[in-house]
This record gives structure tokens, C-alpha cells and sequence, in this order.
């Protein structure tokens, strides 16, 4: 078990790798790639093969003008380059292409130079000439990106051979000269409370080591991961290495490190010991300024580390390469470490500003062009508005930048939830940032975005007076959706424990299908209204805080994949259930016109279909715009909140004390099922969806959630009880209806705490 589970920690670690270089280069892509057929295999692949490994390119749902090459290196890279010679001719012969970039996983320095030097200048150019030949295209590019991904085992990570005395600390110690680092405060809210800092000088070849034992973990909070420099800087960090190592310290900016680690004090004259590393403990601490002068110093060091061994013993290369190591090795740089201490969140959030702060001079991409706009510059300047009353209000902020726990979103996030409110969550899920974000010149005019249903043009277009109605018209959902796309990703793998398989795939793919659902229902199918010849969805009336629905969100997402796989069964068009489903909207459209459909009718549900849908309703009414909802109630007055304490159970005038609602519905099953017993059939038709018998618990208890055992008449049931208190009494009043119990006598009745005002009474 302990193998499998690092195994899938390796997977997902490999995951976040590209993830960070897609997000960072801009490439257009399926914003969930990594759940298409076959992917989670090949990342583990990846990451476990003890032989080199080259990725189907096809696998991943990565489109653009460039196509990417996931291979891992291990040993004899001959044989790698000549397969991925051969892969980069088909596909230059399959389709057009801008390029081709190849990127590596390799496992430290030493691997990383070995497949650099074969795969040298001499035959990147042969492999340019021959692709370009077969594509048509003379500038076709072929680049490589290398990964630098390592395992840890158990030890401090230390920084040596310092000089204390030489130490700069922030804030100054003030002549206190025993002083450990700050003195603990008192709570003064200041920005800078939980920050402190140490400045000093050591070793360049220190951090190449550092950076070999901790790999590209050592950036998880540089936001300039993966961004390819354009200005020259490699070149310059290696000749000062190679001509003027001496000169280093000043011709370079120096290293800023971050620390979280809460236990980190500097404890001895000269050494730090930044974190303890191991197997299941990865680095509390990260470069976020300068990872470009320690990659390529690292290059470097180990480059004439691997020319000297693998020269001939007493050659004068073998003695040149040795004086260059030699030289460089006495190169010294600049060092910031900077701490942050406090709460894991609040670190988390300080750990990104600081780091987007220190990386201004990052290439400019889509997002930045699109924050010039005067879409975004008047939505900003709205939002940045101080509403007291609206504690539904974000921010908007560039990618990187804000704060998890913030109520923050970036342009890609906004797009994709305004995507998600129009009804079109396949697009939000499988469009990328060039896509969502893509400006039209204004040919004289300012520039404008494309998609002109996520960016209004009323919105553009409204003064200062109309802008709340405008806004909370088009924009009135989005925070919601928003919110709720976060709630299910960090709910989705418990959701999809140990479920089938057709289960887990619409729980893995399904997020912003679900969202789409979620925003209509309580927003009521509020009718559209017409824009430029289209129908937009009007959220004016849309006032649900995200906070009242949240506890019922992993119910509802069992009930949405039921739902879905319900409606799916036996249906031709659908008989194909993968992760590309859910990148179009076409079953989004007909599953919401089936769900609205039964919805506004405020009919029973029959089929399992529709008793799903109901029980999905059902827990969120109460919420949003309730007039298309309607029902008799089964026998009850008004219907119980969500939630409401039952601690009293009624059965045939004998009343029992209970502990949870869950217990009463178990008792009253029990009892019914006693004394009133109901065939196979009958509770096929009146419990589906969360009563079977032991006969039927093959088929239907993998579509329940949560089911109890209990014992009618020497046979086993099982009873589906997450539901809220209001599906349950309607699930007992229909359990009572089928079984002939006499109805209006109170033979079955729920308490809370008042004896007048039951819960549920039949």
C-alpha cells in the first residue's frame, strides 16, 4: 500500500511539473489534461521507469501551434535521441506544426549533462533540418526543456561554512548580540509581522549542490517556472564563471530564499540548517529570485565536472577542465534568507506575494496584455470599490499574485467561471488562456477581447450609475461558480473513493458540468434575456452565499454523477464515457433540459432519474429563486430546514430517544419493513436510489450514498443517508404511502426539541 501511494505522489508530482510549465508558457490546453485515457499512467511512467521512457504525444489533450514530448532519461541517451528523432518526424509529417518542445525528466545533475552532451548543437541542428524538411516549414523550432526531478531521503539541509559575524540581520538586532532572531511579538497586525531576514555572502557552488539534492522543487514558488529567458543572462552567468569567477558577487543580483519552515532559528556560527528533508517531508523552503543564476551555474559546475572524468587520465584537456572547476568553485553570490513564520495559510499567501514582487521583470504574456484593457481596467477599478455590505465581492489579480484562502480570482479563473454561468462548461474545461483571454485589434480603435459573451460589451458600455445592475446581470453568479469549482476539486477525491469506474470518470471530469448545474439550479432556470442576437443567462436575482450551500456540496456531487450516468445509460451517442464528454457542452445541454424540465413540472420522481434529480433539488431548496419548485408536502406541514435536529422517534406510540437523523430513518425502515412488508418490486419502485435488499445490493448499492444495514424479518436492506432532513421525510412518507401504513394517525413521527412541532409526522 505505502508503494502505491508514493507512487501516485510521484504522478502527481510530475502532474504539477507540467502543469506549472503549461500555465507558465501559455499553451493551450484542457484545463483537467491529466484525467484523459491512459495519461495517469504514462506520468507514472515517468516518474518510476528505471529505463528511458518517451510519452505518446496523442495522449495529452495539449493543443497549440507547438507540440510537446514528455520523455524520462535514465541511461545510454543514443538510444532516446534516436527515437524521439523518429517520433518528431511523424509528427511533422501528421500535421502543421510551430514547433516541437521536448521536455526531460531527469534525476540529477550528472543525467541532465550526459543527455546534453549528445544531444549538442550539432544534433539539434540535423534534427531541425530534418523535421523542417518533412514539415515544409524552415522555421519550424525544436527546443528542450529539462526537469529536474528527485526523491528525498532523510536529512538536514544545511547551508556551511558561513561567517555569523558577517550576517546581516532584518530587523537589525539593535546591539542585543545574543538575540535569536526576532523577538516574539505581541500581535500588531503590521504587514511585516511575521517576517525576518538574514544577508550574507557564501559559496555559488553551494546552491549547484542544494539544487542537486532538492531538483526543481527547490522553485515550487517561483512564479517564472518553465519561462524560457530571451535576454542573454545564461550566457553571461557562464563566462563570468568561465574567464572572471571573482567578479561574480558583483555582477550578479544575488539569491533570495524563503523559508516556512516554523522550526528554522540560526542556532550555529556556520552552518544554517534550512529544513529537514525526507521521504514523506519535502523542503520547507524555495528559491523565488534567482533559480535562473543557480540552474545555470549548476550547468556549469557539473558540465566541467563530467568533461574532466570523462577525459583521458593526464591529457591537457582532462588538467584544463580541472583548473576551470577549480576557478569557478571559488565564485561567491549574494544570499537573502528571508522567514516567514505564522499561520500555514498566512505563510502561504506571503510566500506568493513576496515571490510575484520579485519577479516583475518576468516575459510579458496574455494575461498582462489582457490587464491593459479598458474592460479590465474599469471591471478592477469596480471591484477595488469598498461594498460593506456585499461580502460576495473579489478581487481580481493577475495570475500568481493574491492569496488561497483571499477571495481572489485571476482573468483565466474569471473567464472560465463566466463560461461555466453561461452554460458552456465544456469550453471552460477545454479552452486555454490564449483562448479565453485572445484580443482583437481595434484597427484604430483600443483592442478588444474576442469572446464577447464572457467580456459584455454592456458592461463596457455603462456608466457609473448603471454599473451594479449591469454587473450583477452578467457577473452576479461568478464568485459563486468560482467558489464551488474550488469546493469540488478539493472534495473530489474523497467523493470518488472506492466507486466504480463510470462513477470516478464523471467525478474526475465533471467539475464544471457540475458548476453549469449547480448556478442554473439556484439561480430558478431564470429566463435569458437577448444581446446582440444571443441569449444570455440573467443572474440580477442571483443572491446565494456560497458559505450556505457549502456542507452540502459532496452530496451533491454523488447525486450529479448518478444523475449523469443515469440519464447516459443505454443512450448510443454517449456509449463512450472518457474525459473527452466532458470537453464539449452538447450532454451538459440535454441533461440540463431534462433536470429543468422535471424541476419546474414540481412532479414526484418515479424513475431513478428522476428521483435523483429531485433528492439533488431538494437539497438546496430554500435557496435561490424558488417559484419553479412545487409539491404537496407527503402529509407534512412546511418541510424541515436542512439539518433541522431530530432527536425523538415515534414509532406506534412508543417514543425512543435518538442520537442523529441518520438513526430515526434507520428505525423507521426498520419498523415499516416489519410490520408492513413490501415485495422485492415494491421496493425496487417506491426506495430507488436509497432503499434495496440484500437480493439487489449488487446493482443499487454502489449508486446510494452512504449506506446503513439494517434487519426486517431476518433479511438484510441497506438505506442511503446522506441526504438532508428534507429528502428523508419525503423518502419515509413515500416508504409509509407504498407500505400502507394509515396516514394523519402519527403511528411514524420525527421530534426535535419542541414536542408540539414535529419534524415529520405521518
Amino acid at each position: 500500500m505505502g508503494m502505491m501511494i508514493q507512487k501516485k505522489k510521484q504522478a502527481e508530482n510530475i502532474r504539477n511539473y507540467i502543469d506549472k510549465i503549461l500555465k507558465n508558457q501559455e499553451i493551450d490546453c484542457d484545463e483537467e489534461w491529466w484525467n484523459g485515457e491512459g495519461v495517469e499512467e504514462e506520468l507514472t511512467k515517468l516518474a518510476g521507469t528505471e529505463k528511458n521512457h518517451v510519452c505518446d504525444p496523442g495522449m495529452f489533450s495539449m493543443e497549440g501551434d507547438e507540440r510537446l514530448v514528455f520523455a524520462a532519461f535514465r541511461e545510454r541517451p543514443e538510444e532516446l535521441l534516436e527515437e524521439l528523432t523518429k517520433l518528431a518526424c511523424q509528427l511533422a509529417e501528421q500535421s502543421e506544426l510551430a514547433g516541437i518542445q521536448f521536455i526531460f525528466f531527469v534525476r540529477d545533475m550528472k543525467g541532465r549533462v550526459c543527455l546534453e552532451e549528445a544531444l549538442d548543437r550539432d544534433f539539434l541542428t540535423k534534427l531541425r533540418a530534418n523535421v523542417r524538411r518533412v514539415s515544409g516549414n524552415r522555421r519550424l523550432s525544436v527546443h528542450c526543456t529539462y526537469i529536474l526531478q528527485k526523491e528525498f531521503a532523510k536529512q538536514d539541509v544545511k547551508l556551511k561554512n558561513l561567517m555569523r559575524h558577517e550576517m546581516i540581520q532584518m530587523p537589525p538586532i539593535r546591539g542585543r548580540i545574543n538575540q535569536e532572531g526576532r523577538e516574539e511579538t505581541t500581535g500588531s497586525g503590521s504587514p511585516g509581522e511575521h517576517l525576518n531576514a538574514l544577508v550574507f555572502t557564501m559559496d555559488l557552488y553551494q546552491l549547484a549542490e542544494l539544487y542537486n539534492l532538492i531538483g526543481d522543487k527547490l522553485f515550487k514558488n517561483n512564479v517564472r517556472f518553465g519561462i524560457s529567458e530571451m535576454l542573454g543572462v545564461d550566457y553571461s552567468i557562464r563566462e563570468t564563471l568561465d574567464k572572471e569567477p571573482e567578479l561574480f558577487w558583483f555582477k550578479n543580483n544575488g539569491i533570495v530564499v524563503l523559508v516556512e519552515n516554523p522550526d528554522f532559528r540560526p542556532k550555529n556560527a556556520e552552518e544554517l540548517v534550512l529544513d529537514h528533508i525526507g521521504r514523506d517531508k519535502e523542503p520547507g523552503f524555495s528559491v523565488v529570485n534567482g533559480a535562473q543564476t543557480i540552474t545555470t551555474s549548476a550547468r556549469y559546475f557539473f558540465e566541467m565536472e563530467y568533461r574532466w572524468q570523462n577525459s583521458s587520465e593526464g591529457s591537457e584537456e582532462r588538467l584544463r577542465y580541472q583548473k576551470k572547476l577549480e576557478a569557478a568553485k571559488k565564485a561567491q553570490v549574494l544570499v537573502r534568507i528571508i522567514h516567514i513564520s505564522g499561520e500555514k495559510e498566512q505563510s502561504s499567501d506571503m510566500a506568493k506575494a513576496l515571490s510575484v514582487a520579485l519577479n516583475r521583470q518576468k516575459p510579458i504574456k496574455m494575461e498582462d496584455i489582457a490587464f491593459t484593457l479598458r474592460f479590465v481596467e474599469k471591471l478592477t477599478g469596480y471591484l477595488n470599490r469598498p461594498y460593506a455590505d456585499n461580502k460576495e465581492s473579489f478581487g481580481l489579480v493577475r495570475r500568481g499574485e493574491g492569496g488561497e484562502a483571499g477571495q481572489y480570482m485571476d482573468l483565466v479563473e474569471f473567464a472560465r467561471a463566466r463560461k461555466a454561468c453561461l452554460g458552456e462548461p465544456g469550453e471552460a474545461r477545454s479552452q486555454g488562456a490564449k483562448t479565453l483571454l485572445k484580443i482583437q485589434p481595434g484597427e484604430g480603435l483600443p483592442d478588444f477581447f474576442q469572446q464577447k459573451d464572457i467580456f459584455v460589451d454592456e458592461w463596457l458600455e455603462a456608466d457609473e450609475a448603471e454599473e451594479e445592475r449591469v454587473f450583477r446581470r452578467h457577473y452576479g453568479a461568478l464568485w459563486f461558480a468560482h467558489q464551488a469549482a474550488r469546493e469540488y476539486d478539493r472534495c473530489r477525491k474523497a467523493v470518488a473513493k472506492e466507486q466504480r469506474d463510470d462513477f470516478r470518470t464523471v467525478i474526475n471530469n465533471g467539475k464544471w458540468y457540475f458548476t453549469a448545474v449547480l448556478v442554473r439550479l439556484l439561480n430558478g432556470f431564470a429566463p435569458d434575456f437577448v444581446e446582440n442576437g444571443r441569449g444570455l443567462p440573467d443572474f440580477t436575482r442571483f443572491t446565494v452565499p456560497f458559505g450556505t450551500v457549502r456542507e452540502n456540496i459532496p452530496g451533491a456531487m454523488g447525486l450529479f454523477a448518478d444523475i449523469v450516468l443515469l440519464y447516459i445509460e443505454g443512450k448510443e451517442e454517449y456509449k463512450n464515457l472518457d474525459s473527452n464528454l466532458f470537453k464539449k457542452s452538447d450532454l451538459y445541454k440535454n441533461l440540463m433540459e431534462e433536470i429543468r424540465h422535471f424541476c419546474c413540472l414540481g412532479a414526484q420522481g418515479r424513475t431513478k432519474l428522476e428521483c435523483r434529480i429531485q433528492e439533488l433539488a431538494d437539497l438546496f431548496l430554500g435557496e435561490g429563486d424558488r417559484a419553479c419548485y412545487a409539491g404537496d408536502g407527503h402529509g407534512m406541514g412546511e418541510p424541515p430546514a436542512a439539518g433541522q435536529l431530530t432527536n425523538k422517534v415515534v414509532l406506534k406510540g412508543s417514543m425512543r430517544p435518538l442520537e442523529s437523523i441518520v438513526q430515526a430513518m434507520k428505525e423507521t425502515v426498520r419498523y415499516v419493513l416489519e410490520n408492513y412488508p413490501l415485495s422485492g418490486e415494491q421496493i425496487k419502485e417506491h426506495g430507488s436510489g436509497w432503499l434495496t435488499d440484500e437480493e439487489n445490493v449488487e446493482g443499487a448499492a454502489g449508486c446510494m450514498r452512504r449506506p446503513e444495514r439494517i434487519q426486517a424479518r431476518g433479511k438484510n436492506y441497506w438505506v442511503g443517508t446522506l441526504s438532508n432532513t428534507r429528502v428523508k421525510c419525503r423518502q419515509m412518507a413515500r416508504l409509509c404511502q407504498a407500505a400502507g401504513v394509515p396516514k394523519g394517525k402519527g403511528e411514524v413521527a420525527w421530534y426535535g426539541d419542541s414536542p408540539d412541532e414535529p419534524v415529520f409526522y405521518w
